[in-house]
């Protein structure tokens, strides 16, 4: 082999060497988040969730896969697992039974197909159809059961027949008894197959004849069930769709939880099944996948939150709870494949988390998005939960066979929550609110001193100048303002008045040491003075020990004024009386 074609094949090696790492590498930012484990199942992961399984204060992640269930400790090691041998389709950790210990919940779906007895055309009956007839020879139903697994058993019990495709499972004391309820979302696609069999009578031998053809016809249908933990029905809500997701809580205070559940709109009903308001999704294309019940914007007031899919976009609406649409978010995506409100950040205000193909969004409480992850891996489900090692929550995410636990990174949050003050400070300062956008500022300067970001600080000290200088032109905005009102008082002969405002003027020109407005405010004092005249005048003289206050009674002026006319009326006249004389002088000696 020759030297060249050794380089070209080493060449190649290392490229796909690099393309290898790529691919194996996570793109989403070390800053951002860290992964902390990885559990790998045999088969595809179906859903997972999380909850204190045996009351240590330790969380356990659960995740089934198409053959078993596994339980896992905080760091990803497996605690226990059992095999399964129905479809799973939604997981729930709760304590049914009273016993302080929670159970694991694992609903299942599947499609049952069943070929009709005498459902299909026999020729005997050629005689009975009466041109065109329909015969129903197939079905297929979609089919679901709740299965339960308690700490001491091997393997899941089935637990509920709930006869439709299981698709969410939810637990709560929905009448406050001390009792939990299970309320299950169900429902899927329906076909029934048809035979249709045509008759006529034949022109060349009059006999009857027939044509066969064959149709499917599909449907939906779904379902809100509520169960005692005894496994008796409370009640089932039925709809013509499938239902999605459902979720309960209290909307209101003093009255009973509401039960929310999402079909191809969302059904908000009492704990009766009485249907309290719904709320209509954005088309027929659209399906509402996620609901929660949560206050998350701090006013003491719980909002719905539903993410809805589409084949071109997905979102969340947040309503109130009236079911009137405060804001929504949208993404191109087609699937929703969680919907999370918690506190990631440790403020004072929840994030809405949702994931969606390969990325998580988080939002603020009014809609903008906070952080956006991009991994490499699709989502096939994801649960939020605290590991337990720290304050900050974990995001545990399902991808194929495996799981990956990811931390949120400290300075990453700490630099998002600087990176909102800062943001927030130029809107302050768009919009012209210039303190409250010092204290925006302030606060992102902070903390990126702390992360000892000197980018970030040189970025918070730029815009500072500009809030500063903003201050200023808004001072000299209220300046130029005063100097206004001083100058059509003076104008109007208002004098004390012009002075007052030519004197707050002056205060705010010198303040922001604008010359021009300086000498423009002295200017027209000056002008007001001299219309004042002369009337009280206060000087005060300060030494370091005494201070002397001369007063010129205004009384005692007019009679100097009078004293020094007189004077100088009787210097005129003199005057005068004088160039009198001096001129009949001249006349004698002219004369003589």
């Amino acid at each position: 082999m020759s030297l060249k074609n050794l380089t070209k094949i080493l060449v190649k090696i290392l490229i796909m060497g690099f393309i290898f790492l790529y691919l194996m590498h996570d793109p989403v930012a070390e800053e951002q988040l860290s992964l902390r484990w990885t559990f790998d199942a045999d088969s595809k992961i179906k859903a997972v969730t999380s909850g204190d399984l045996d009351n240590d204060n330790y969380t356990e992640i659960v995740a089934v896969s198409s053959k078993r269930v596994y339980v896992l400790d905080t760091k990803g090691n497996l605690k226990r697992e059992y095999p399964i041998k129905f479809n799973p389709s939604a997981i729930f950790v709760a304590d049914i039974d009273n016993d302080s210990i929670k159970e694991i919940l694992i609903g299942s779906g599947w499609m049952n197909t069943t070929d009709i007895k005498g459902g299909r055309f026999e020729f005997e009956d050629i005689e009975n159809i009466k041109e065109k007839e329909e015969f129903l020879y197939r079905i297929t139903r979609n089919q679901g059961d709740i299965y339960v697994i308690q700490e001491d058993k091997k393997e899941p019990v089935k637990w509920l027949e709930v006869g439709e495709w299981v698709r969410d499972i939810f637990v709560d004391d929905l009448d406050g008894d001390g009792n939990n309820e299970i309320l299950i979302a169900s429902g899927g696609s329906n076909i029934d197959y048809i035979e249709l069999v045509t008759t006529a009578i034949s022109n060349k031998t009059g006999n009857l004849t027939y044509v066969r053809d064959y149709k499917e016809e599909s449907s939906e249908n779904g379902s809100v069930w509520i169960f005692y933990t005894n496994g008796s029905l409370i009640f089932s809500y039925h709809t013509d769709n499938i239902v999605w997701c459902v979720y309960s809580s209290l909307i209101r205070e003093g009255e009973g939880k509401a039960i929310s559940a999402g079909s191809k709109k969302l059904i908000v009903m009492d704990e009766n099944a009485v249907e309290l308001w719904t709320f209509e999704s954005l088309g027929e294309d659209y399906s509402i996948k996620e609901v929660l019940i949560d206050d998350i914007d701090n006013n003491r007031i719980n909002e719905v939150v539903t993410a809805f899919t589409s084949p071109i976009v997905s979102g969340i609406h947040v309503l109130d709870r009236d079911g009137s649409e405060i804001w929504q978010y949208r993404i191109f995506s087609k699937d929703i494949l969680g919907l999370f409100s918690i506190n990631l950040d440790i403020d004072d205000d929840k994030e809405i988390a949702i994931a969606s193909d390969k990325s998580i969004y988080v939002l603020d409480k009014k809609g903008g998005v906070e952080w956006t992850y991009l991994l490499t891996r699709d989502i096939d489900g994801i649960q939020v939960t605290d590991l337990g090692d720290n304050e900050y929550k974990d995001f545990i995410i399902a991808s194929g066979n495996s799981l990956f636990a990811y931390e949120i990174s400290k300075d990453f949050i700490k630099l998002q929550r600087a990176d909102r003050y800062y943001q927030e400070a130029k809107r302050y300062y768009d919009s012209a609110n210039y303190q409250d956008a010092i204290v925006s500022l302030t606060n992102a300067r902070y903390i990126y001193s702390e992360l000892g970001n000197s980018e970030s600080i040189s970025i918070c000290d730029s815009l500072l100048e500009k809030i500063n200088e903003g201050l200023k032109e808004d001072k000299r905005g209220n300046a130029n303002s005063l100097y206004r009102k001083a100058l059509s008082k003076y104008y109007l002969g208002e004098y004390k008045e012009a002075r007052e405002y030519a004197e707050n003027a002056l205060g705010i020109y010198t303040q922001i040491e604008d010359e021009k407005g300086i000498s423009k405010c002295n200017s027209l004092l000056k002008d007001i003075e001299e219309a004042l005249g002369p009337e009280v005048t206060t000087t005060s003289i300060t030494l370091e020990e005494t201070t002397t206050t001369i007063i010129t009674d205004e009384g005692e002026m007019s009679s100097i004024i009078l004293i020094l006319l007189l004077i100088i009326i009787i210097i005129l006249i003199a005057f005068g009386l004088h160039q009198i004389a001096i001129k009949r002088s001249k006349r004698r000696k002219v004369e003589k």
